[in-house]
């Protein structure tokens, strides 16, 4: 079974839930046949969503897969180094971006090379270290999101290798 990949996208407490309608676009509203729900049934929808949010909130676990949601996002390492951000492949500071300076595992700084302090499986600000407690952290506007880490012991979390699949696709 495939892992699932822990990301926190909407807000940083229960009190912060919006609507489902304000989350997603109206193509994708549209598309998950949520267009044809009554306003009150669109209502017990939000409760519903509402109330499994402030559970997985105590649990301090957020569950979803959807890693355009993280478009923008901030990769920071522990000792607060900027380490690029969560974008296409395109984008010159996405650690997606095999040319880039984030991206390249050739560079000593990226997350991605297995030689340099945030790559390497040795190193307690590493990515792919399974025992740090001190990963790199991604930031949604501000607010902490995840750890990026393949320690499974953190959470919330995101694989990295879950990530370099979705973004730094040849």
């Amino acid at each position: 079974m495939k892992e699932l990949i822990f990301l926190f996208v909407l807000a940083a407490t229960p009190a912060d839930w919006v609507k489902i309608q304000q989350v997603m676009s109206p193509a994708q509203f549209d598309s998950c046949g949520l267009k044809k729900l009554t306003p009150a049934e669109l209502a017990r929808l939000n409760a519903l969503l509402s109330k499994m949010f402030d559970v997985i909130m105590s649990k301090n676990v957020i569950v979803l897969d959807d890693f355009d949601a993280l478009q923008g996002a901030q990769i920071y390492a522990d000792d607060e180094t900027y380490l690029g951000k969560i974008s296409n492949k395109f984008d010159s500071q996405s650690v997606g971006n095999n040319f880039g300076q984030y991206g390249n595992k050739f560079n000593s700084e990226s997350i991605w090379s297995l030689f340099g302090f945030y790559g390497n499986k040795f190193s307690h600000q590493s990515v792919y270290n399974t025992t740090t407690t001190s990963p790199p952290k991604i930031y949604m506007h501000r607010k902490f999101v995840a750890y990026l880490t393949k320690n499974r012991n953190l959470s919330p979390r995101v694989d990295p290798d879950a990530l370099y699949g979705h973004y730094a696709r040849d």
